[in-house]
């Protein structure tokens, strides 16, 4: 925990909500906007550790899933759609809603 602490400065990873789109979007943040800090954890947890099965996921992890262009992609789509369902769903949830203009967007 401690790598990861040492270079995720602003955000932190969240586990993932089944409820909640804000822990969605937030758990998606992290990685759409800090993929190369988390890469370079991977990569230093890959380094230090001595468990050879946690050497070897970390590395994998960093080269084949975060440096992947659909992997990256995929992410700032999904990013986008949470944050376009949380919106709705925070004016939906507002007490002077209108359901006019929630449709609108």
């Amino acid at each position: 925990m401690k790598i990861l602490q040492d270079h995720i400065h602003k955000l932190t990873l969240k586990s993932l909500s089944q409820t909640r789109w804000e822990i969605c979007i937030e758990s998606a943040k992290v990685l759409r906007f800090q993929t190369s800090q988390i890469r370079d954890a991977l990569f230093e947890l890959a380094k230090v550790s001595d468990d050879p099965k946690i050497k070897s996921e970390a590395n994998c992890l960093a080269t084949y899933e975060l440096e992947n262009f659909e992997f990256c992609l995929g992410m700032n789509i999904w990013y986008e759609i949470l944050f376009a369902v949380n919106s709705i769903s925070k004016n939906l949830q507002s007490k002077d809603m209108r359901i006019d203009e929630v449709i609108e967007h």
